[in-house]
């Protein structure tokens, strides 16, 4: 008894003694657990930046945007300007002129909607529309530049208002053909008051003036703004043409410079048509105050081959009002009636020099006006400014009386 007491007495004693703090005590809810502890190590930022974090811990963060504190405008890039330095190839280019021949709008590509013919981003105060039309028509087929035509003009920003006035007038021309003089002259008149009118318009009158400049611009026409000599009389030869501007009451309603063509016949008399007929009239005529007169010689015709010209033209039609004016100017084939351009145009031709240059910006000009219905009348007739700008004379004196 004593033995298994002592025993179990010792190992009492032996358990208290070897385990002290090794009793295990049981945790509830409540009791809060201190999380053990990490051994002190040195982390990278990069490593410990947010990116490295596991999605749940990621927040968005709100950039602010980077607002400019000046604003720079949009400058667009200007149209090309009609180069001096660039030339044309022949086809088409019967003016000689020179402009560039790429880098300008397409030719027969129609615009979405009317044209913006204000804009100007070279201020040289011609229209960049025109400016660039002028080129694109200089390069083209003689055929290609009558459907330019009609599509440059079909897309001009004109009035309803000028749309009916340029159709009275399509009207007219036609009554012109079968009118007697009374009523010829009638018509004449009532064309001339609707050529006010039609200028009028600002698209009309930006187009008609742009035209010009450029015109005056690539020395197509002078300039006869800043013309200030007389013209000299006493250079003129027979056989001669003179082209005059009054800026009163003429019978060609389509005169871009000139209006009205004689030839010298010597003896200070000019061959010429009027609303009077085939007649000789007197020099000073032309020498009125205010008209612009110029004077040009053919280029491959001798001086004496002019004056049987001119001789023979009046053997055939006679000078004295046998031959009437011919209202008609479609017909200029016809030798019943002469309008005063064809019958400078038959004296030239009659020796070779077909005068009737069908010039396509004349054609430009007046169709800008008139609307594309005037297109086929001159290409049909032979105005006085398809004479002067024929190409086949020079000119040998000019000016304002």
């Amino acid at each position: 008894m004593i033995t298994s007491f002592s025993r179990l007495i010792m190992a009492l004693i032996l358990v208290c003694t070897i385990l002290p703090g090794m009793a295990v005590y049981p945790v509830s809810a409540q009791d809060e657990v201190p999380p053990p502890t990490a051994p002190s190590v040195d982390v990278p930022m990069e490593i410990a930046s947010p990116t490295e974090a596991s999605p749940e811990a990621v927040q968005p963060v709100e950039v602010p945007l980077e607002v400019p504190t000046e604003i720079i405008p949009f400058t667009p890039t200007p149209l090309p300007k009609i180069s001096s330095q660039a030339t044309l190839p022949e086809q088409g280019n019967q003016a000689g002129l020179q402009v560039p021949t790429s880098n300008y709008l397409p030719s027969l590509a129609g615009p979405e909607g009317p044209l913006d013919l204000t804009r100007d981003n070279n201020s040289n105060q011609i229209s960049d529309v025109v400016e660039n039309e002028f080129a694109i028509i200089a390069t083209l087929s003689p055929n290609a530049q009558t459907a330019e035509i009609s599509r440059f003009v079909k897309s001009l920003p004109i009035s309803p208002r000028t749309l009916q006035l340029q159709s009275k007038a399509s009207v007219l021309t036609q009554q012109l053909r079968f009118a007697s003089q009374a009523k010829a002259l009638q018509i004449l008149a009532e064309m001339s008051e609707i050529n006010k009118q039609l200028v009028k318009d600002p698209a009309v009158a930006l187009t008609k003036s742009s035209l010009e400049k450029l015109y005056v611009k690539n020395g197509y026409i002078a300039d006869m703004s800043i013309t200030l000599t007389a013209p000299n009389f006493g250079v003129l030869k027979k056989g001669d043409i003179l082209a005059r501007r009054s800026g009163l009451f003429v019978l060609w309603p389509w005169a871009m410079i000139y209006e009205h063509t004689g030839n010298y016949d010597a003896n200070g008399q000019v061959f010429e048509s009027n609303s009077d007929g085939v007649r000789l009239k007197p020099i000073n005529d032309w020498k009125k105050k205010g008209s612009y007169v110029g004077i040009a010689r053919h280029l491959s015709v001798s001086s004496g081959n002019m004056e049987k010209a001119v001789n023979t033209a009046k053997s055939k039609y006679g000078s004295g009002g046998n031959t009437k004016y011919n209202y008609n100017f479609l017909d200029k084939n016809t030798d019943s009636k002469l309008y005063c351009s064809q019958l400078s145009w038959k004296i030239g031709k009659s020796m070779g020099a077909d005068l009737d240059s069908n010039n396509v910006f004349y054609r430009l000009w007046a169709v800008a006006i008139w609307g594309s219905w005037v297109s086929p009348v001159i290409l049909s007739a032979v105005a006085p400014d398809e004479v002067m700008l024929s190409g086949k004379l020079y000119f040998v004196t000019s000016g304002w009386n």
